[in-house]
């Protein structure tokens, strides 16, 4: 089927462009494979009922979870999405909530944490002795980061979550004040939400400064989707042995772009000339808008909108059971596996699976 007769048979209008990183010869790079729409609604849909399972305390053992099972069977109180893809898996699963459980949806939170300028503050330096995709997690530490430059980085991170009266009058140019301060977070448990699983280094330098941060509150690491990754050999010029990819990534993830996921990269010259305190305050961990082609700053952009109008497409056509042959994730357990497909189907299950027997 070409590019354009799919497209006028899909109810998108851009995320059916989903490719699946495929390796057809050994340690050589991936080629992309065009995916079907129904492998793509059923993927989104299943990696986020799979996180709000583990968000209203449903899932307690999981491969999208960091330490694979919860540390406490609490539901999470907030939800904290790092940036630039979380705003599209945030919309998702508030979308879709409603639909799957009747407990109260977490708060949503917005940090842009970034693996790389932390693991060279760490030491290490892509294309000279390493791949920042592929540092083994046992060397990832902030211990390694120097004392001061970490000490000033938790302050000011810490400062974005004072209650609102302390942050008001807190003085941005002296920030030690707010270890002494209580923030909005102490005594909360607090799902980080990373959204595609590659090396995991992400996620795991998000949870331990938020860790560092806030000591009074409780953190957990979550992967939205964990689609496996390949690796192929790396060239001479690269300068390193392998190279690593996710399988599959959502469609309105481009590294090299910002557009389609609504908010920009970290922009420490517009953020510290911002009007926002929050924002000056924050610079190295809050993104900034988006911009246009010529880098003027904009509050939406049309591929954002976009991506927002198919995103609830997604959700609608799930609440409205209009997914072709949907079927929930094959790692759910068998009680909530049963439970999925009578949700969607409103059928008892057996009745379900004796129709996809003779449908076979």
């Amino acid at each position: 089927m070409s590019r354009n007769s799919r497209t006028t048979q899909s109810p998108y209008e851009y995320i059916d462009r989903n490719v699946e990183a495929v390796q057809s010869e050994q340690d050589k790079p991936p080629v992309n494979r065009e995916r079907n729409l129904k492998d793509i609604e059923n993927g989104i849909v299943n990696d986020t009922l799979t996180l709000i399972d583990m968000l209203d305390g449903t899932t307690l053992r999981s491969r999208h979870l960091l330490s694979e099972e919860r540390e406490s069977p609490q539901p999470f109180d907030a939800a904290l999405f790092l940036d630039k893809s979380g705003r599209p898996v945030r919309q998702l699963m508030h979308d879709l909530w409603d639909s799957v459980t009747d407990k109260p949806e977490p708060k949503s939170l917005f940090l842009n944490i970034d693996k790389r300028p932390w693991l060279r503050a760490m030491g290490f330096k892509d294309g000279e002795e390493y791949n920042l995709d592929d540092i083994d997690p046992s060397m990832v530490t902030l211990d390694a980061v120097d004392p001061r430059y970490l000490q000033r980085e938790l302050t000011a991170l810490r400062a974005l979550y004072l209650n609102p009266s302390d942050f008001k009058e807190i003085d941005e140019e002296n920030l030690e004040e707010t270890w002494e301060m209580p923030t909005q977070l102490d005594g909360k448990t607090i799902a980080i939400i990373d959204e595609v699983k590659s090396s995991g280094n992400t996620l795991r330098i998000a949870v331990e400064l938020l860790r560092r941060a806030f000591p009074k509150a409780h953190f957990e690491g979550i992967w939205w989707s964990d689609p496996g990754t390949v690796s192929w050999q790396g060239g001479e010029d690269v300068n390193f042995k392998k190279q690593w990819a996710a399988r599959v990534v959502p469609p309105w993830y481009d590294a090299r772009k910002e557009s389609g996921r609504g908010v920009g990269d970290i922009d420490i010259s517009y953020s510290t000339t911002s009007p926002s305190k929050a924002q000056r305050i924050g610079r190295s961990v809050l993104s900034a808008p988006e911009r246009d082609s010529t880098g003027s700053y904009v509050s939406h952009r049309n591929l954002s909108a976009v991506i927002r109008r198919d995103v609830a497409a997604l959700a609608d056509r799930y609440k409205s059971r209009e997914l072709d042959d949907y079927k929930p994730s094959i790692d759910l357990d068998d009680d909530l596996y049963d439970r999925r497909v009578e949700q969607y189907y409103q059928e008892p299950a057996e009745t379900v699976y004796k129709r996809w027997r003779s449908e076979r």
